[in-house]
């Protein structure tokens, strides 16, 4: 599989389309770094959402990316990637406006303005059949 992005980089956005009513609360865009864990199958995704309360930077980063495997079995092996995307809930879903394919330590940058938001995790085609894998990431203003 070929890769699309350097071990590290640095992915930064100025959110045009995300131009949200905000009360004109002074309060920092994220007080504390928001830590979300989960899982992503084969052809699966997971989101999770978080607010902006006003405009500034925010930072998301695949802090732990591993195989999940069952008791006594062993791991592919394999490099392992995910897609990483931020956008806007909508229903039950997370509209993505802005994806990459990301592996473990992997940084994003986007700046912001507030309102809601969603990060997504999915599988970007890098994943076999049956093979699950367990992500960290941590969302926080820069």
């Amino acid at each position: 599989m070929r890769r699309f992005f350097p071990a590290l980089f640095v992915f930064a956005l100025t959110a045009f389309g995300f131009l949200a009513g905000c009360s004109g609360s002074s309060t920092e865009p994220i007080a504390v770094p928001l830590v979300f864990e989960g899982e992503v199958a084969f052809q699966g995704s997971e989101f999770h959402n978080f607010t902006v309360v006003s405009t500034g930077t925010v930072r998301v980063e695949l802090v732990r990316l591993q195989e999940k495997v069952a008791d006594g079995a062993e791991p592919l092996g394999l490099s392992l990637s995910i897609g990483l995307g931020l956008g806007r809930p909508a229903a039950d879903q997370c509209a993505t406006r802005y994806s990459v394919q990301a592996s473990e330590g992997e940084l994003a940058v986007f700046g912001l303005t507030g309102a809601e938001f969603c990060v997504l995790l999915f599988d970007a085609g890098s994943l076999l059949p049956g093979q699950v894998v367990e992500y960290t990431v941590s969302v926080s203003s820069g």
